[in-house]
């Protein structure tokens, strides 16, 4: 059905439609005609195109036409020149004229305009662009506003336009030309709607930009206000320069965009788009970060204003992406105040395009900010800002000056003018110092102003700042802030801290005053714990409040702190106090402190006038601890040199100590020091005296740090009382001066010193000693001892020698020098002085001594030795001190082998060796380098020289003269000297005595064996003897004996009992002794009693005088008979008479075996055989009593005198056969003439008695 009302319709329509296409043939074919006619008015229309283009216009040519249902005029070639330079060239220009609106209103009006192919010159000047060569039009039609250019655009506007193929060279404002090219422009008008097409290229970019652009409108009567319109508008690769004439600063990047915009009553209502912004950077500044940007915009007109929106905004600022983001932007026309919303933005971006449209402070131009802004809401008013409100997020700040580089704040802000908060909440804020530890903090607070008529006020409402080594919170207000006077804050704070050296280095940034700062840098080791309340109140100019009034306080407890002293003290460390500080006083009350490991469990301190330059630590304290604890802490401090004596004690249980100090904190003052230490009762041993124990030590030590003042302490030692007095002496040298006061047992004294010497000495006495201690060396410099010894036993020889109830004084003064010398000066009772010097390096060593007995004497010696002892003794008991040295010694020769140069200048009055006394023997010695004495005596008994090689412990020398006389007989042996004092020897004596006896020249060689002393060699030598012995001296006197082997040559028997002073009754010129025999113990302990030997006797030529008178009457007859006998004429040939001439009974020989025992000389076998006759002896002398036991048989010889008898008297004949006939009877003869006599009693009176008459038995 409906296709046959088409097809009705269609037959309906058919004539009209044919008329109508008949008639706008005519029509366009009556145009067509009229073209000649129309081409002569083109010089005129050019005219007037010149005219109104103020250029030269030609047109090539001229023709008419028609188009739907208008005229045209159809133009070629038509070109705008200005001297001589073509502006605009259009190739053909299509003209329709609307015949109706034209007879209407009076006036051309036309119907269309149809342009193919335009070429121009456009160039921007002055924020407008105008076709080059065509300036003077702009100037010919000034307009006022937009309404008078729609409004003339409005009447001259056909109802539609067409341009295509437009190519023109524009020239921007930065002389960059471009070449666009207008593919078309299409402008339809139906009534008051128009519709607008438009799409073109710039084709020398490279992609090729292009633009597209569709709109319609809606306008009456060509008023603005009356416009309606909605359009599109596309941008395709556009370079963002070609906008930089309508920017405030020149940019260059890529951009594309889809518009949507409408417009109502001539406004522009609303624009959205679709924005594409790429590599967008200011001009010229090629290495700043470029900017790319991706948004849907939306702009609007509101009531009284207009908003901008903006989401799903993408921006890439260099490297950094941002996410999704969204924007608002209101502005209220009516009041202008502008509102601005952005969802998120980093703020380094926006700070750097921000710098091309205002220009940031100085100061803060080089601080770089970075961060993100959430939900930032910016409002402002007349380029007045009004408030602000955002969250940020990991903002960050660097390069502000000194300033820290801060990152990581998280938080809000509001800001109004009258009033505002800041918010952080912040659970990472690093704060970065330069070469410092990298602090990571949690931050929360909560900040609130508010503007007041005439200041500011600020409240912090908690304050929390958290650090693994921190923890603060704070609350209070800061007000009256303003710009020509200082704030006044009221504040609250809890602080907890850890580990201070953790913040030591930022510490060194606070605005401190310099030698604060340094004291709390370098003087606070450690602090572990910190926990305070903090108080602040007051105006800060007048901050800390110690002149105005304010409030600055501060109350906390420390822990695990440790603080440096002065220079040499040690730290206290692991100091608990709580500390309180007001204004610039800082107190602490200590519970716990430990000072180089004494543990204090109280005190006080304060630092007054903080911050002033002259701050100073006041404190006292005091303790009750074990005393070993304390002595280490004393000698880890300069007390030390004023407590010398302390080093090295051992004390028991614990002692109370009170100290208080005065210490600059910085400067050149020095610390001050006032302190005591109580013993309680305590036992104290020292170091130097190990097994020395003060009990009850009691008293009070007071010192400063200069010294000690006058203290004293009471103890018991030993069992006796012992008083110590301490001070610190200033004159002539600062030192300390120990004074001691006690008594000493012996028995005591030789548990501290291992001596054998000291077992000479018994009882107790009481001394005093001071030792002075210099504080510049801390050692021992002087120690004066001195005691009257009364109490005491010396049990030693004279002169030595002491009882217990007399008084000897004794002063000994020891000074230690700084050239490891020990000088040692001793005084004891007049009796001698003696001064000593001793090294101490690598040990003990004994260098110098010189000791002065009795009165002055003046050495002998050229080259003064380093060991010298010299004076005047009254007595000295050899024997004793030998006895006191074996005693003291026994295990020791005694030789001194490693002595350097020593000598010795004594004389001595009364010297006793064994049971003699020597008096007024002088004994000078000296010992060269070679470690030989030269010993030079004088006495009496002895004098001469003789030398003693230590190296080989040798005696030798020569001695002119000795005596020595040996004990009477009827004396016990004793062991009184014994070998082992003695050395090698090897002496010559000129002259021998002893007991009276002259022995002539001795000599004797001997040394020392394991068993004892070896005599090799012992001579005598006179002109009337010689002997010759060996002998050995045992080492045990008391279990050995002493062996002697001799030989006595004798040239003269009579002069040898001469100078032995012994009755002369047996003479002989010449004759041997051997001697063999033995007695117990030494040598000098020979006694006839003991002695047991055998002696062989051989005399020649001697005779026997002193004999009774019967005996010579006998004796006579055979001198007469020995003048005849034949046997004598030897002697009688030797004109030897002497047989004749003297008293008593000559001998040839006598010989004989004898045997001594326990005084005793025996004999069984002795005879005499003389010219007289021949004796037979046996029997006993006691040599002890000198008494006679002996049997003597006497043979007279009468037979031999018979032939010289005869001779005489008969002739030779008779004598010859008389001598053989007395050689037959001669032993009959002899027998019937033997004696026998017993010879008893003393060798002063002796018995002799005639046992019986001859015997005639033989006969």
């Amino acid at each position: 059905m409906l296709k046959n009302r088409c097809r009705f319709l269609l037959k309906a329509c058919r004539l009209p439609l044919a008329i109508t296409i008949i008639t706008l043939a005519m029509l366009a074919g009556v145009c067509r005609i009229l073209t000649p006619w129309a081409a002569q008015y083109k010089p005129q229309l050019a005219h007037r195109l010149s005219i109104l283009a103020h250029a030269n216009v030609t047109i090539e040519t001229m023709q008419t036409g028609w188009y739907w249902f208008y005229p045209t005029v159809k133009l070629k070639g038509v070109k705008f020149s200005y001297q001589k330079n073509t502006a605009l060239k259009i190739h053909e220009m299509v003209i329709g004229i609307d015949l109706i609106r034209t007879f209407w209103h009076q006036r051309l009006k036309l119907s269309s305009i149809k342009i193919d192919g335009v070429k121009a010159n456009i160039k921007h000047t002055h924020k407008h662009w105008q076709i080059a060569g065509l300036t003077n039009v702009y100037r010919s039609y000034p307009v006022n506003s937009l309404s008078n250019y729609v409004q003339i655009i409005y009447d001259i506007l056909p109802h539609k336009v067409q341009i295509k193929h437009v190519k023109a060279i524009i020239k921007t404002a930065q002389n960059s030309h471009l070449l666009l090219k207008g593919e078309r422009f299409i402008m339809v008008r139906r009534g008051i709607n128009y519709h607008l097409e438009a799409y073109a290229q710039l084709i020398n970019q490279k992609p090729v930009a292009s633009i597209r652009l569709l709109a319609n409108l809606c306008m009456k009567e060509g008023k603005l206000r009356t416009l309606n319109a909605n359009g599109f508008m596309a941008l395709k690769q556009a370079d963002i320069i070609y906008l930089n004439p309508y920017l405030s600063t020149s940019l260059t990047g890529m951009v594309d965009a889809n518009i949507w915009f409408d417009v109502q009553k001539g406004q522009i209502e609303r624009v959205q788009s679709e924005l594409n912004l790429k590599d967008v950077r200011p001009y010229h500044q090629a290495l700043s970060q470029p900017l790319s940007l991706k948004a849907n915009i939306a702009w609007q007109v509101r009531p009284f204003g207009w908003q901008l929106l903006m989401d799903k905004l993408y921006i890439l600022y260099g490297a950094q992406r941002w996410p999704e983001n969204a924007l608002s932007l209101r502005h209220q026309t009516l009041h202008d105040t502008w509102d601005l919303y952005v969802k998120h933005t980093f703020i380094q971006p926006l700070l750097h395009l921000s710098q091309f449209y205002y220009k940031l402070p100085t100061p803060l131009q080089s601080v770089v900010i970075k961060g993100v802004l959430q939900e930032l809401h910016v409002a402002w008013q007349a380029q007045q800002l009004h408030a602000v409100s955002t969250q940020f997020r990991q903002l960050s700040l660097s390069g502000y000056q000194a300033l820290p580089k801060i990152s990581g704040l998280n938080g809000q802000l509001a800001w109004q003018a009258e009033q505002g908060f800041l918010k952080l909440d912040s659970p990472h804020v690093n704060i970065d110092f330069t070469r410092m530890p990298l602090l990571d903090l949690k931050l929360n607070t909560l900040w609130h102003w508010q503007k007041k008529p005439q200041d500011i006020q600020i409240s912090i409402d908690n304050l929390q700042v958290v650090h693994p080594n921190l923890m603060l919170k704070a609350s209070g207000q800061l007000s009256d802030i303003t710009f020509n006077k200082s704030s006044a804050v009221d504040m609250d704070a809890e602080l907890s801290s850890k580990n201070f050296l953790y913040w030591r280095p930022f510490i060194e940034k606070l605005t401190l005053p310099s030698k604060l700062n340094r004291w709390l840098v370098q003087d606070i080791k450690k602090l572990s714990q910190l926990d305070a309340t903090v108080k602040l109140k007051g105006r800060l100019i007048d901050f800390p409040f110690d002149k105005t009034p304010g409030v600055l306080s501060v109350q906390g407890h420390i822990t695990g702190m440790n603080l440096k002293m002065a220079p040499s003290w040690p730290d206290i460390t692991n100091i608990q106090a709580n500390v309180m500080l007001n204004s610039r006083n800082l107190s602490f009350n200590v519970h716990q402190a430990v000072l180089a490991g004494l543990t204090l469990t109280q005190g006080q301190a304060s630092i007054t006038g903080l911050g002033l330059g002259n701050e100073t630590l006041t404190g006292q304290t005091s303790v009750k601890t074990p005393a070993s604890h304390l002595i280490s802490y004393i000698n880890n401090t300069p007390l030390k040199a004023t407590l010398p004596w302390l080093n090295g004690l051992k004390i028991s249980d614990k002692v109370r100590g009170e100290l208080s100090w005065q210490w600059p904190l910085y400067g050149d003052k020095s610390l001050k020091l006032q302190g005591s230490l109580d013993f309680l009762d305590n036992k104290v041993r020292h170091r130097w005296l190990e097994k020395s124990l003060l009990t009850h030590v009691k008293g009070r030590l007071n010192f400063t740090e200069k010294g000690i003042k006058n203290s004293q302490l009471d103890a018991v030692w030993q069992a006796h009382p012992l008083h110590m007095a301490i001070k610190t002496l200033s004159y002539p040298m600062l030192a300390t001066s120990l004074f001691i006061k006690s008594e000493l047992s012996m028995a005591v004294l030789r548990q501290y010193i291992a001596s054998p010497i000291l077992r000479v000495l018994e009882g107790s006495t009481g001394f005093g000693v001071n030792i002075i201690i210099p504080q510049a060396t801390h050692k021992v410099q002087t120690i004066a001892l001195d005691t009257d010894l009364q109490g005491v036993a010396i049990n030693l020889p004279l002169p030595l020698k002491k009882s217990a109830q007399s008084k000897h004084h004794l002063a000994c003064v020891i000074r230690f020098n700084d050239d490891a010398k020990i000088k040692m000066h001793v005084d004891y009772s007049k009796l001698f002085n003696a001064d000593l010097i001793l090294s101490q390096s690598p040990k003990l060593n004994l260098e110098q001594v010189h000791v002065q007995f009795g009165s002055e004497k003046k050495l002998h010696f050229k080259v003064l030795p380093l060991f010298q002892i010299k004076g005047q003794l009254d007595e000295v008991d050899a024997t004793a001190w030998q006895k006191v040295y074996q005693s003291v010694f026994p295990t020791t020769r005694g030789h001194f082998n490693s002595l350097p140069s020593i000598s010795l200048d004594l004389l001595i009055k009364r010297l006793l060796i064994t049971d003699k006394v020597i008096e007024n023997v002088a004994i000078m010695a000296v010992n060269s380098l070679n470690q030989i004495w030269d010993i030079a005596i004088e006495h009496d008994h002895c004098q001469g020289e003789v030398h003693y090689d230590t190296n080989t412990q040798t005696l030798s020398g020569v001695l002119a003269y000795l005596k020595y006389s040996f004990k009477h007989q009827d004396e016990a042996p004793t062991a009184t000297f014994k070998p082992t004092f003695l050395p090698n020897l090897d002496l010559t004596v000129q002259n021998l005595m002893i007991n009276e006896y002259h022995l002539g020249q001795a000599s004797l060689k001997a040394h020392q064996t394991a068993k004892g002393l070896d005599i090799t060699d012992f001579a005598l030598n006179s002109s009337f003897y010689q002997l010759q012995a060996q002998a050995t001296w045992p080492l045990n006197t008391a279990f050995g004996q002493s062996d002697v082997d001799a030989t006595l040559r004798i040239q003269n028997l009579a002069s040898l009992f001469k100078a032995w002073q012994l009755h002369p009754a047996l003479q002989a010129r010449e004759g041997q002794v051997y001697f063999k025999g033995n007695w117990p113990g030494g040598l000098l302990d020979f006694s006839l009693a003991e002695l047991k030997a055998q002696t062989y006797i051989n005399l020649k030529h001697g005779y026997i005088t002193h004999l009774n008178a019967e005996t010579e009457n006998k004796i006579g007859l055979g001198k007469l008979m020995s003048l005849l006998s034949i046997q004598t004429l030897p002697r009688r040939l030797r004109l030897d008479f002497s047989d004749l001439a003297q008293h008593g009974y000559s001998f040839d020989d006598f010989k004989g075996n004898f045997t001594l025992n326990q005084g005793v000389m025996s004999t069984k076998d002795s005879y005499m055989d003389g010219p007289i006759a021949w004796i037979n002896i046996m029997g006993d002398v006691d040599m002890i009593q000198k008494l006679y036991d002996l049997r003597v048989v006497i043979l007279p010889h009468v037979t031999s005198s018979l032939p010289v008898v005869a001779t005489l008297a008969a002739g030779p004949i008779a004598g010859l056969a008389t001598w053989a006939v007395s050689k037959i009877i001669a032993e009959n003869i002899q027998k019937m003439n033997r004696y026998r006599y017993k010879i008893t009693g003393s060798w002063d009176k002796p018995v002799v008695e005639h046992l019986d008459t001859p015997l005639n038995t033989h006969s």
